[in-house]
């Protein structure tokens, strides 16, 4: 019998993607995570965000929402988003800030537990 999954928006049971498919995904956002801490290290912290997003939803598909990957993740691009925010608004550009901040709630309301 395969494994089996909850599916937590809709509260049933489901199978678990085959072990290929999950190694798979693991990789990709093994892949995205060191793009992130690239993408970091240059200063280019809009398109660590997009990557770590990226990364979330992967671990997400693959561990579920209560596993410490996801939360470790989300974590990081809570902090993030955070990060991108103030700096916009140390600068004075509302227009990011708030675009920022509504990418944050979306993202949080949308996926993750905390």
């Amino acid at each position: 019998m395969p494994p089996v999954r909850v599916d937590v928006d809709a509260g049933r049971h489901v199978a678990a993607p085959p072990l290929s498919a999950r190694r798979e995904t693991s990789r990709a956002a093994s892949e995205l995570d060191q793009k992130v801490a690239e993408l970091q290290k240059e200063g280019k912290h809009l398109q660590a965000m997009t990557a770590l997003e990226q990364s979330l939803a992967l671990k997400i598909s693959e561990f579920g929402l209560d596993a410490v990957p996801v939360r470790e993740a989300g974590e990081h691009l809570v902090l993030l988003y955070n990060s991108i925010a103030m700096s916009a608004l140390a600068q004075g550009d509302e227009r990011a800030w708030s675009a920022t901040i509504e990418r944050a709630q979306r993202t949080t309301r949308s996926a993750l537990p905390y």
